[in-house]
């Protein structure tokens, strides 16, 4: 006798970077268009001289820098915000180069974030969650990201909603953050939403 068919998922959960787009295109585009914006600036030639040239420099405001690391060690009020580390990392880059922080942070990171929240989708990324939407099931979102979903209007109007960690205060894989979701799914639903119900698509989880 074959085994019953598992029932067909309900809901939809996506995680975002490196799973609806490109993260490291994306960001080398974020660091780029910093380095434009700075180096237009009074000090700022000084500042992108010492923060481009290498492969691997759009990290440098990224959870891979040391900097990130060492802010959130010595600095721990901010170390779940990495919009604040962020910011943090780049004055803290224009006083070691002796430049000045208040000319150069806010434009800086004002054209890092506008290019960071203009991701590079997957082909096909996009069609397939609008899809996803049309056929009737929920769809959201899962991040520990920090993307701005309202400058993102055609990925954003096939949402059902989108949960981001930090407003939890935990990252993934904690489970309160799918518990939320299974939550939010439910209304949504109009009707209770179990585990089985959901399937999570992600790079790692």
């Amino acid at each position: 006798m074959a085994a019953p068919l598992a029932p067909s998922p309900r809901v939809v959960l996506f995680d975002l970077d490196d799973t609806l787009w490109d993260l490291c295109v994306t960001m080398q585009r974020a660091h780029t268009e910093w380095a434009a914006a700075v180096g237009a600036l009074p000090g700022g030639e000084k500042l992108v001289e010492t923060h481009t040239g290498s492969d691997l420099d759009w990290l440098l405001w990224t959870d891979a820098a040391t900097s990130f690391k060492e802010i959130k060690r010595d600095q721990p009020q901010i170390a779940k915000d990495n919009v604040l580390v962020r910011r943090e990392a780049m004055r803290q880059a224009c006083v070691a180069n002796n430049v000045d922080p208040s000319v150069l942070v806010e434009p800086g990171f004002q054209a890092w974030t506008a290019a960071r929240n203009r991701p590079v989708f997957f082909q096909g990324a996009m069609e397939m969650v609008a899809r996803l939407k049309a056929r009737g099931l929920v769809v959201g979102v899962i991040t520990d990201g920090f993307a701005d979903l309202d400058s993102m209007p055609a990925l954003n109007s096939s949402l059902d909603f989108a949960i981001f960690a930090r407003d939890v205060g935990v990252s993934k894989p904690d489970a309160r953050l799918f518990e939320l979701a299974r939550g939010r799914a439910g209304e949504v639903l109009g009707q209770p939403c179990s585990a089985a119900d959901c399937v999570m698509v992600g790079d790692s989880y």
